[in-house]
């Protein structure tokens, strides 16, 4: 099999802010990772280390204090990125349907009428939404909403995609749900996934690897391959011994700096599943 290129390339990225002191804070220092085309990367590590920080530079709404990012081989300080993002707290039009809200990016670039609803009805398919299309947002719940943020972000055939903790607000059920849709969607369109979570299960459940960062300043601490191969369903994947293991050695990595964790010690299954 013809072994894919990479997608997006960090070298050295480094990411300060001004706070108005003598010296600008470092948020992020000397990133450095290679994603293929087609692979999905989660990435976890303690509150404050950058990580929205990092998907807002590669989404190129910021660019960084040092270091390139490549996408596709060309800097995102040259080019605009051309990227889905899906966000915790869906970010839909309340005035529009559920239609409408999926076509939006597309009506932007004036997408004529028939090739916009051909593309929702497709992707309201792929969320399991075609049926409520004529729906607000108020009408829907929370997990619902999310599908159709889902949709919307993957309408434009975006180069990749870039998801914040797009699942940390909803219930266990739906949750779980949304994961495996993620997942489908993930082996059926063959996209580019970068995932934040804190949840530290949902990433080995769901990634190819996992990037682990640690704070002050946001760095990569390790990048941890995931053992199981693609098709996965998230139910079979919490008794799995080897989703187990790299939960509890994921954990380990991210506790390893608290000042109250105990070097060595062993992480629960509570605290991981």
């Amino acid at each position: 099999m013809e072994e894919k290129k990479w997608k997006i390339v960090l070298s050295n990225v480094c990411r300060d802010y001004d706070d108005g002191g003598e010296e600008a804070v470092n948020v992020l220092n000397r990133l450095n990772l290679h994603i293929r085309e087609g692979e999905f990367l989660a990435i976890v590590g303690p509150s404050g280390c950058g990580k929205s920080t990092l998907l807002d530079l590669l989404a190129g709404l910021s660019v960084p204090t040092s270091g390139e990012i490549l996408v596709d081989g060309q800097s995102t300080r040259e080019t605009s990125v051309r990227c889905g993002m899906v966000q915790q707290g869906y970010a839909l039009f309340p005035w529009l349907t559920v239609r409408e809200n999926v076509e939006f990016p597309l009506s932007l670039r004036d997408v004529p009428v028939e090739e916009r609803r051909r593309v929702s009805d497709r992707e309201l398919r792929k969320v399991f939404m075609e049926g409520y299309a004529d729906h607000y947002p108020s009408e829907l719940s929370g997990g619902m909403r999310q599908r159709v943020a889902i949709a919307r972000a993957l309408a434009s055939d975006p180069s990749f995609l870039l998801m914040d903790e797009p699942f940390a607000a909803l219930d266990p059920e739906t949750r779980e749900t949304l994961q495996d849709e993620l997942l489908h969607i993930a082996n059926t369109a063959d996209k580019t996934i970068v995932f934040v979570t804190h949840d530290v299960f949902e990433a080995a459940a769901l990634a190819d690897r996992v990037a682990v960062m640690t704070a002050n300043p946001g760095t990569f601490r390790e990048i941890v391959d995931v053992p199981v191969p693609r098709p996965r369903k998230i139910a079979t994947l919490r008794t799995l011994p080897e989703i187990r293991e790299t939960t509890r050695y994921i954990a380990r990595l991210i506790h390893r700096d608290q000042p109250d964790a105990t070097p060595g010690e062993n992480i629960s299954d509570a605290a991981v599943i």
